[in-house]
């Protein structure tokens, strides 16, 4: 709300001046000084042009004292509002430094995790380099046995080889010396065909001539020869039987 006006007793107290400027003139002539109506006239528009131009510097300055309350006011809410942010920024830095404070915590804990697990793992780096030099070692000594059996089996093979063909050799020379044997063979049996037909021809010639003697001489010595007559007939065909 703006201020009181105080115009009134401002113009008051430039009347009562007035007045009081022209009491001193007549009591000081001693005679009673009457104002003309000019004079009357001419300080009352000096008043009026006074009163107007206070009114101008009271509007004035209630504008000033306007525009002063607005700055106060705007004053008072920016200082609230600076306290606010103030007092938000101190509760983000609090919570920050919170946050900081527990960021800490973890990181300390991970560059421990981290420490722990750099030394296993150098640990288990030197155990697979130990058990890759094992292996190596091991696998080098297998790869130089391999080598010395494949040596041999290729020998192997080479007297395989050569025995399989020796094999070969001496099996053509077995069909071929068993193709002879059959030939032999059936030579031997042919020829043994041949002289059995042979000897059964002969036996038969001398059986006709034994009995062809045996009749000749069958009337003049029976009695002396017909004991080995017979024991010959049956000698020979005993022959005959063994020779079927």
């Amino acid at each position: 709300m703006p201020p009181k006006k105080k115009g009134g007793k401002k113009g008051k107290s430039a009347m009562n001046e007035v007045e009081g400027s022209a009491r001193p003139v007549a009591s000081g002539s001693g005679q009673a000084l009457l104002l003309t109506e000019l004079d009357r006239e001419f300080y009352l528009i000096q008043i009026r042009d006074l009163e107007c131009k206070l009114n101008r510097y009271q509007e004035k300055c209630d504008e000033i004292s306007a525009v002063n309350q607005a700055y106060a006011t705007k004053t008072k809410t920016l200082a609230d509002d600076k306290n606010d942010i103030i007092s938000f920024l101190k509760r983000t830095l609090e919570q920050r430094e919170f946050e900081i404070s527990d960021l800490s915590d973890k990181l300390a804990v991970l560059q421990k995790e981290k420490m722990d697990a750099d030394q296993a793992h150098a640990q288990q780096t030197a155990k697979l380099q130990k058990d890759y030099v094992d292996m190596k070692e091991q696998l080098s000594a297998e790869v130089t046995i391999l080598s010395g059996k494949l040596a041999s089996l290729d020998e192997f093979r080479i007297q395989k080889e050569d025995l399989m063909a020796k094999f070969a050799k001496l099996e053509l020379k077995l069909d071929e010396q068993s193709t002879q044997q059959d030939d032999m063979l059936y030579g031997l049996e042919k020829k043994a065909v041949i002289d059995k037909d042979r000897l059964k021809n002969e036996m038969v010639h001398q059986v006709n001539e034994v009995a062809n003697e045996f009749r000749t001489v069958s009337n003049k010595q029976m009695a002396e020869t017909i004991k080995r007559a017979i024991l010959e007939n049956v000698t020979m065909n005993s022959q005959l039987g063994l020779l079927k």
